[in-house]
Order: C-alpha cells, then structure tokens, then sequence
C-alpha cells in the first residue's frame, strides 16, 4: 500500500507533536524531581555535622602513667567548657574542651577520672568509670582530673554526666562567639561557669607586669605596635569566662585583632626590638594570640 505524500506529512507532524510532547514530559518530571530535592536540600544542610572526640588528657600525668587500680568516686565532679588547643607542639586553632576534676583534693598529684564517651549529632553522654590510681605515683596534692577535647560543631547539644546510676543533664549552646551550659538536673557535678566567651580568630593579648608602675614603658611599646601594624583593640565583656587571662590588678590586659598572620609575625619582631633596646629583666612583656603562639621579652633576653 502506497503512502500519499499528504498522508506522509501529516504522520510526521503527529510525530513531531509526540516527541514534543514527550520532552515536556520528561522536562516536568525532572523539574519536580528537582524541586523535591530542593525541598530535601535545606533541612539536609541543616542537620549538624557529627561531633568528634579528639583525645583524652591527664595534665598531671605521663601516658605510661595511666595504668593501675580504679577506685570509686567519692567526691562533686566539677567541669568547665572552654577552649583549648589538642596539640601543644605546634601552633593550631583552639577546639572545644571540657576540663573535669574532683571537687576533692587527695593527697596524690595524678589521679585521673576514667570514663567512656558516647557522641550523636545532638547528644554528648560521658560515663564515669572511677578514679585512676596510678601504679606511679606523684608525691604531691590534687584533683583527679581529667581534659576532654571534642570537635563540636555550633549546634545545641544534650550534654550528659552519668556514674552508677546517677545521671545529670544540661543543655549545651555552642555559638560562633560564646558557649552557654544550663544546668537541667544535677546530682554529683556542678558547673563552674555558665557562660564563656570563645576566642575571637586573628586575635592576641598582650600582658604588661603586674604593677601600674611599669604603665609608661608599657603604653609606648602599644603605641609602637599601632603605628607599624593595623591593629584595632577590643573588650570582652566584664561577665563570664573569657579564653585569656583576665587582669587582677596592676597594668591592664590588652585584647586586639589583626588583619593576616603575618601582622602577628610582625608584631613578635616588633617586641623583640623593643626588648633589647628598652627592656630590662625586671619588666616581663608578652602576647599570646589565638592559636596559642607567645612572644616574651624574657625569652629574647635570653637569646630564644
């Protein structure tokens, strides 16, 4: 049978309409498959990525320390979340920290609290297992103590202490700028401190004797500093843990930010010169930023 060329036209214009057709229909459905994922995507990116436990560390005890007997634990554990640094070889940015030790203090200097950790996205659990008592001992007094490094995300989290069975809760708000612990149902541990204001990056401190006597020869060198580096100085407010040392009297701590590393660098060089032409051993200057790198005159001083 013959296909006249008009019946030829016409098929390959209903062809042409199926195929467009079945483009469309191909586009649309990959269009909402699309927008579902659009839909999925945000919630996904807002679930917070797993914490992770960097280490465990006794400050008081070697490593080949920590074997021995363990003991009950007879006493108010106390902690604190702050900052601080995993590795004390090399300059590196502060992780969250969670210092524990016995509100008791025994006549040994390196007992350890022993415990087990459990991390979800929301939740940190840590059970207590008791008190180390090490095979060797320290001839001295002290808490048993424990450090607890963690990679925590900024996230709300469940923070649990639990020994025997008793269990304490409190809830845990990691910001960018601060880090809140409120108290939910407590037995054995107490908090020290509430509320702690994190490190800010690009940031140092700069420490100038003890006594207001030395205040001269402390506001020229700040003087120095800010005539050859772009440096703008801040405060932490006056309430709450802060990640450096607070003053107590005498010349004021200093907090000040810059722009790159290389200004700190640059600052320590400064110091330095300072140092030998202005500084004797009876005046301590030093800066301390936050990856924990220090400069020191007494360190110049002495040829470091």
């Amino acid at each position: 049978m013959r296909i006249t060329q008009a019946e030829f036209s016409e098929a390959k214009a209903r062809s042409s309409i199926l195929s467009i057709l079945a483009l469309w229909l191909v586009l649309f459905t990959c269009g909402q498959v699309q927008s579902f994922e659009r839909q999925v995507d945000p919630d996904r990116a807002q679930s917070p990525p797993m914490p992770r436990l960097i280490k465990d560390e006794n400050p008081e005890a070697r490593q080949s320390d920590l074997t021995g007997s363990i003991r009950s634990i007879d006493s108010t554990v106390v902690f604190a979340v702050r900052e601080g640094f995993a590795d004390h070889t090399a300059p590196c940015e502060p992780c969250v920290l969670i210092l524990q030790r016995t509100d008791r203090i025994y006549p040994l200097g390196n007992l350890s609290l022993i415990s087990t950790k459990e991390l979800s996205a929301n939740r940190i659990v840590i059970r207590y297992e008791g008190i180390l008592k090490p095979n060797a001992m320290l001839d001295c007094f002290g808490p048993a103590q424990t450090n607890t490094y963690f990679d925590l995300p900024g996230h709300e989290y469940e923070l649990v202490f639990q020994y025997r069975s008793m269990i304490d809760n409190y809830k845990l708000i990691i910001d960018d700028s601060l880090i809140i612990i409120n108290p939910i149902k407590t037995s054995f541990t107490r908090v020290e401190d509430t509320l702690y204001w994190r490190y800010k990056p690009s940031s140092f401190t700069f420490h100038c004797g003890d006594t207001t006597a030395t205040s001269t020869i402390c506001n020229k060198f700040v003087d120095t500093l800010m005539n050859q580096i772009d440096l703008v100085e801040f405060t932490y407010p006056d309430y709450g843990a802060i990640p450096y040392k607070r003053a107590t009297g005498g010349y004021p701590i200093r907090f000040f930010l810059y722009g790159d590393e290389s200004d700190y660098k640059k600052a320590g060089e400064i110091l330095k010169a300072y140092t030998m032409a202005h500084i004797n051993s009876e005046i301590n200057m030093s800066m301390r930023n936050w990856k924990n790198q220090r400069y020191m005159s007494w360190m110049f001083l002495r040829g470091d």
